[in-house]
């Protein structure tokens, strides 16, 4: 109880400090995502190709491992013809690029200034309670960076992304207990 009394705390100087400013047509949450990485629609990839009910099904399987820590075991091993498996491997592929159309933290804007930013958002996580043993921030695309680290000994996860020429919106979240909250700061320089 205590702890989560704590983590309500920090929460509430994490909005606190937090600007209001919002930009009506940025769909910040899109920016916020953590991969670009879906599940396969199984349903477009064989919809239309010559295949049993049992292939269905194994190709179905075969495709939920995609994204999968088991990993993806392939289709070459089904006995389908050739021309099948070309098919269902060029209609992967199209979506994947579909996922891929976009760096990570589109549609906000590129950071112009990485370094200064980083900085500054270190800066602001270590303010509102962070540890800074704990606290780990890498940039993962032109335009995000994602940080972890240890606010009140709960393990917290997090995005930053420029939403302004001046300003930042940084997601934070645990797992245990649930916790999420998104907020925006203005920077003292062109982020």
């Amino acid at each position: 109880m205590r702890r989560t009394l704590a983590i309500v705390a920090v929460a509430a100087a994490f909005v606190a400090a937090g600007s209001a400013l919002a930009s009506p047509d940025l769909n910040i949450g899109q920016c916020l995502k953590y991969t670009n990485a879906q599940a396969l629609r199984a349903t477009q990839i064989l919809k239309g190709l010559p295949l049993t009910s049992a292939q269905v099904r194994e190709v179905r399987s075969r495709l939920a491992q995609y994204n999968s820590v088991r990993g993806y075991p392939g289709i070459d091993d089904l006995g389908l013809p050739a021309d099948v498996v070309a098919e269902i491997n060029r209609r992967i592929q199209v979506q994947v690029a579909e996922w891929n159309k976009h760096p990570l933290g589109y549609p906000c804007l590129p950071f112009k200034s990485s370094a200064k930013t980083k900085v500054f958002a270190r800066r602001l996580l270590l303010d509102n309670g962070f540890r800074v043993a704990g606290l780990s921030i890498r940039k993962t695309s032109p335009r995000q960076f994602q940080f972890q680290g240890i606010r009140d000994g709960t393990q917290m996860f997090g995005i930053i992304v420029k939403t302004a020429p001046r300003q930042v919106a940084i997601f934070v979240e645990s797992v245990t207990p649930r916790f999420s909250q998104t907020r925006r700061f203005t920077t003292p320089f062109e982020a």
